[in-house]
């Protein structure tokens, strides 16, 4: 009996937090090609996810707290028949009930943010809200009616939640479509609501007996010690809020470092789930012995991997993520207020969830120049730390253990010995340094000597708590240290929605990186300003095709001799230097920022400046520009059109599709016309696509690998054309020719279907 009456609750509150993520998936990657593939859109999505989630547990708290049980069952089956109704309808007028229609896309470069707020909110708003409010009201209803405690349904809720995310890159993406994957979640909405409804009936039929036996009872006052005062609260709110700036600053650094795909979308996420099964499962999972330790390990691993390959790098962004989220969920976890206040409890958690989102979304692109927030939320974690165990008069900073005191000491030895090795040119080390003999000398002192005199030790010394402030203290300084270490030799540095940027100076060079990735540079000596450098070097696929197309061969007499250039992606500018008089360059450019410093009078790079072309420059997602143009019949016909978005291993999908390259095509002037991909990636392959493009167009396709110096390792080109004899010239065979890699796959990726996973490379991790 106790198992059928339970199972209902058990079942809605797993597939409701199962399709919440789910859905977070879904319209994520939906809307990602229309945002140019940016890491921020996974962010702004988390934002309005976080929202929502805040809107669902407020009406869960005012419908608990406010109503009779069977007002609250009739309100919320009345508002998901409605949400069932209006999926319904959305059904008729979008490709499915969750993805809208092509009339949300956005136009020029209006902001994102809000364009991605309005468009989540219609799309998704509704059920979105309805499955937030589920695991607190379910839970609320069960400890009425069940007189049991309802906190292991919340660890419950998180497994339906992580299930829900590590099954989609894994098991959906591969094998669905986008719109099928819709349809899908849409039914799966479907049965939870029936499953919701069998819920609320089994809470009608448990009132009265929960009346009655309230009212047999006499009533107890609830005492002042019981109730949560305003400090335990904000503790709630600043603990979740540090643990999901700490998630989405992570999946920041991830995602600007490798590829915006939902794999990577998943891990950080499933790894912050992972933390509140396990902290409100059992007690048994947090123990501040292990997690306070690791938690100053976890920072000194992030120094020593800041240079490190990829996979190195991610295990240490993880492993700190995993510490702080243990540390700020279990101290959450350990202040869980009684059933009575179970809603007020996860009120504030979504507050702070959502606060967090807030500000790593609004406020962090406004105040850091780069995605210092990360720092930031391990050095908050940090004070969070402190606070807690001050107040709480059993934990370790009111023992005393001397042992514990060493361990620190040799902490601290172990951090700053690494930071020096990896920094030795790094002036603040050398300060840090005086502090820190002083600091070992004096601890390591006091720590002999209460463990030889303990019988002289005084408990009110707080040699412990001396020690973890020092500790703290130092913390603070690493952190400063790694988010200034970048800013040697920086130029420049600016952070927009689509990332953030600096432009180093080496010598006369200036240097445009987004993360490691090289954007381009420019050799500003006042002489060979117009030279073409980096991956448009001459001796590259791209700079052997503009010298040698077959328009070059004709006169300059000859009107059709001019070369008309299309490049979605601007960076620096570069390509502007192939420009010759009566050429026309239209560059497309999704970023603002990024224009500011290629063009106008105060542009940092000049190779747009010094062209001898035509060149104009459209704000805007490249392909959206296009589609805007072939709707209204301004077809380009550009002699070349070069794909250029793809040096940076945040791979925009949309722009490798069949239906873009039928756009592609489109905008061509003639058979001679040559589409242009450039694809050097150190973690994905990126030939199978253009293979599957070739074969399905009958295009022919010519691969190059060119070495182009010390700045970059590499360039990889790929260029295709209906005419193969535009091929024929000696220098780009030659080139094509030397470059042997093994493999022939090939891969057909659609609007609706596409799988980086596919593409890694073997040997990219490392």
């Amino acid at each position: 009996m106790w198992f059928q009456s339970t199972l209902p609750y058990a079942v809605a509150i797993f597939l409701g937090a199962f399709l919440l993520f789910q859905v977070e998936l879904i319209i994520a990657k939906y809307i990602l090609p229309w945002f140019g593939g940016a890491p921020a859109v996974w962010t702004t999505c988390m934002l309005v996810f976080q929202v929502l989630l805040l809107a669902g547990y407020v009406y869960a708290h005012l419908l608990a707290t406010r109503m009779r049980l069977s007002a609250q069952a009739v309100t919320h089956l009345c508002l998901m028949g409605f949400s069932v109704v209006l999926l319904a309808g959305l059904a008729f007028l979008w490709p499915s009930p969750i993805t809208p229609g092509s009339n949300w896309k956005p136009v020029g470069s209006a902001e994102p943010v809000w364009h991605i707020v309005s468009l989540l909110t219609v799309s998704i708003g509704a059920p979105f809200f309805l499955l937030a409010a589920t695991s607190p009201l379910l839970q609320s209803w069960f400890a009425q009616t069940r007189d049991r405690s309802p906190y292991r349904l919340f660890a419950l809720s998180n497994l339906g939640s992580l299930l829900g995310l590590l099954s989609y890159p894994f098991m959906l993406e591969p094998h669905l479509t986008l719109n099928r994957q819709a349809w899908v979640w849409a039914a799966g909405y479907v049965v939870y609501s029936l499953i919701t409804a069998a819920c609320a009936a089994l809470a009608l039929r448990g009132e009265p007996t929960t009346a009655r036996r309230l009212a047999s009872t006499s009533p107890k006052p609830v005492s002042e010690e019981a109730r949560p005062g305003l400090v335990k609260y904000l503790m709630w709110f600043f603990l979740a809020a540090c643990g999901c700036v700490m998630f989405l600053a992570t999946t920041n650094m991830v995602c600007q470092e490798i590829a915006v795909i939902p794999f990577l979308w998943v891990l950080p996420l499933s790894l912050y789930l992972l933390t509140f099964i396990a902290c409100f499962d059992s007690n048994w999972w947090y123990r501040r012995g292990i997690f306070h330790p690791l938690f100053f390990v976890s920072l000194v691993l992030v120094l020593i991997t800041q240079k490190a390959p990829v996979l190195p790098q991610i295990g240490s962004y993880s492993l700190a993520l995993f510490v702080v989220c243990m540390i700020c969920h279990g101290e959450l976890a350990r202040l869980k207020p009684a059933s009575r206040y179970l809603t007020s409890f996860y009120l504030m958690i979504a507050g702070g969830g959502a606060a967090g989102g807030v500000f790593v979304a609004l406020i962090a692109p406004n105040i850091f120049p780069a995605f210092w927030e990360f720092q930031f939320a391990i050095f908050g974690c940090g004070i969070l730390l402190a606070l807690v165990l001050f107040r709480d008069r059993d934990s370790w900073f009111y023992r005393g253990s001397p042992w514990l005191a060493c361990i620190m000491v040799l902490g601290v030895a172990a951090a700053i010995e690494t930071s020096r090795l990896l920094f030795p040119d790094f002036a603040l080390l050398q300060k840090l340094r005086v502090y820190y003999l002083v600091f070992l000398g004096a601890a390591g002192l006091l720590a002999v000597w209460s463990a030889l005199k303990p019988d002289k030790f005084q408990r009110r010394f707080r040699l412990s708590q001396a020690y973890a402030l020092g500790v703290l203290a130092l913390m603070g300084i690493a952190c400063v240290m790694q988010v200034q270490y970048p800013l040697k030799g920086v130029y420049a540095r600016f952070r927009s929605f689509f990332g953030a940027f600096r432009i180093e100076q080496n010598g006369s060079n200036l240097v445009l990186l987004h993360g490691r990735a090289l954007h381009g540079w420019q050799i500003r000596d006042g002489v060979r300003d117009p030279t073409p450098t980096a991956y448009y070097a001459t001796n590259t696929g791209i700079g052997i095709m503009l010298w040698n197309h077959p328009k070059r061969r004709l006169s300059l007499s000859v009107p059709e001799s001019d070369l008309r250039v299309g490049v979605i992606g601007l960076g620096a500018g570069t390509l502007a230097a192939y420009g010759r008089p009566g050429d026309y360059y239209c560059f497309y450019e999704i970023d603002p920022a990024i224009a500011r410093i290629a063009q106008g009078p105060q542009a940092i790079f000049t190779f747009l400046k010094n062209s001898a072309a035509i060149v104009e420059v459209v704000l805007g997602d490249g392909r959206l520009s296009l589609e805007r143009q072939a709707v209204q019949g301004n077809l380009r016909k550009y002699d070349v059109l070069i794909l250029d978005a793809f040096s940076s291993d945040s791979i925009p999908v949309h722009l490798l599709t069949r239906e873009a390259m039928q756009l592609y095509l489109s905008h061509l002037r003639g058979p001679d016309s040559v589409v242009a991909f450039h694809i050097s990636n150190r973690i994905l392959d990126l030939r199978p696509v253009l293979r599957g493009l070739s074969r399905e167009f009958n295009l022919a396709l010519i691969i190059v690998h060119s070495r182009t110096g010390k700045v970059t390792a590499g360039t990889t080109w790929g260029l295709l054309s209906r005419n193969p004899q535009v091929f024929e010239i000696p220098e780009l065979r030659s080139a094509a020719a030397a470059y042997r890699k093994s493999g022939d796959s090939t891969v057909l990726w659609t609007d609706d279907y596409s799988n980086l996973l596919d593409l890694v490379q073997k040997n990219a991790w490392w």
